[in-house]
């Protein structure tokens, strides 16, 4: 059981101006939308076969501009292969950057609940042997494994790893 892969300390200030950058980076691109699930099943999807098709349509709308009919705006078109391009790579970015946060959050919550499990059963080893202070930290760390029933007289079970 390792418990200190990750040693580490975000200082407040590093962490309120990270959160304030991200929201900066939000203002920077303020057309960005939040979709509805609806909304995400509705819409064709694209991949990579298909972005190569767009390129392509738009290559060919250029040359042979009479085939795009009128109410398909060649700008807006354009804009929008552009913006694509930009915001693949930001989005890229973003998620290596993601990943290795995610990553790391679930490790150093691992070590936490590894460092918590070990008080845990400590202490449940001591109040067996009637120390009324570990007693109590039982009875309050347990209280988080509660399952919740919906009836009375149902019994209160920790997860097996904690018994």
């Amino acid at each position: 059981m390792q418990l200190n892969r990750i040693s580490a300390e975000i200082p407040q200030d590093v962490e309120d101006l990270l959160v304030q950058e991200l929201e900066e980076m939000r203002k920077r691109l303020p057309f960005l939308i939040d979709l509805s699930i609806e909304e995400r099943i509705a819409m064709p999807k694209s991949s990579r076969k298909l972005v190569d098709f767009i390129d392509t349509g738009l290559l060919q709308a250029r040359t042979h501009p009479n085939y795009l009919p009128s109410f398909v705006d060649i700008n807006e078109y354009e804009k929008d292969v552009k913006a694509r391009k930009s915001l693949r790579r930001i989005y890229e970015a973003l998620n290596a950057f993601t990943d290795r946060v995610r990553d790391t959050l679930m490790v150093v919550e691992s070590e936490a609940y590894l460092a918590a499990r070990v008080l845990y059963k400590t202490a449940k080893t001591a109040a067996k042997e009637g120390a009324e202070d570990a007693e109590r930290i039982v009875k309050e760390m347990s209280f988080h494994y509660k399952k919740a029933f919906s009836g009375e007289n149902t019994p209160v079970v920790a997860p097996a790893h904690l018994e």
